[in-house]
């Protein structure tokens, strides 16, 4: 008989503690209440350093990828990982490249200052190509952000290998339809295609 009223007890116990439950669960008006979502994940560009980050912008530009409008949603998102701002000047000026390395790291904690220097070609601005060798030496600025370290700036015009940007021009040139402007465009194809470095050389530095 004190069995039976025991496990009573504990019956009557275990329908309380489930509609304590079930309560606790559903807001005034008997539904069940909304559970806490989790929030979005932001997503870094997953690099470990300043110099890796650097290095990843230098081989985007040089393939022509800057020009954001012609960019896949994957390759904006990539792109903005790397850099605070947020849009890109609407670029008249492309330099050419031969090749491009890491010369100078300074790094604190959460910033860096990171000198890249580039070995120049020519320079193709507003339909004119100038040719024109030297070296050219920028000095980036990276903090280091939540989602990982970005580039503060300089925001220096791309600096493309010549065959990325003869792809370009050929991509123009197909699309044009001023005899003239062909004539021009066909010509600084023949030219670019011509430097002495056309072919690019990634340099030991990165």
């Amino acid at each position: 008989m004190i069995i039976k009223k025991y496990q009573k007890s504990i019956s009557a116990l275990c329908l309380i503690a489930s509609v304590a439950i079930i309560t606790l669960s559903c807001d005034s008006h008997g539904s069940l209440a909304p559970q806490p979502q989790p929030q979005p994940r932001v997503s870094g560009n997953g690099f470990s350093g300043p110099e890796t980050v650097v290095k990843a912008f230098c081989d985007f530009d040089a393939r022509g990828k800057r020009f954001l409008r012609h960019l896949s949603d994957k390759e904006r998102t990539f792109y903005q990982s790397l850099v605070h701002w947020e849009a890109e000047p609407v670029w008249k000026k492309v330099i050419i490249v031969k090749n491009y390395g890491i010369a100078d790291i300074k790094k604190n904690h959460d910033t860096a200052e990171i000198s890249v220097t580039y070995h120049r070609n020519a320079e193709y601005a507003a339909g004119n190509l100038l040719i024109q060798e030297k070296v050219e030496k920028i000095k980036f600025k990276i903090t280091k952000t939540d989602t990982g370290w970005k580039i503060e700036g300089p925001i220096v015009c791309p600096h493309m290998d010549a065959k990325t940007l003869v792809k370009k021009l050929e991509y123009r040139l197909r699309h044009e339809e001023n005899s003239d402007i062909r004539a021009k465009i066909q010509q600084d194809i023949n030219v670019i295609k011509n430097l002495k470095y056309f072919s690019f050389e990634k340099s030991n530095g990165l």
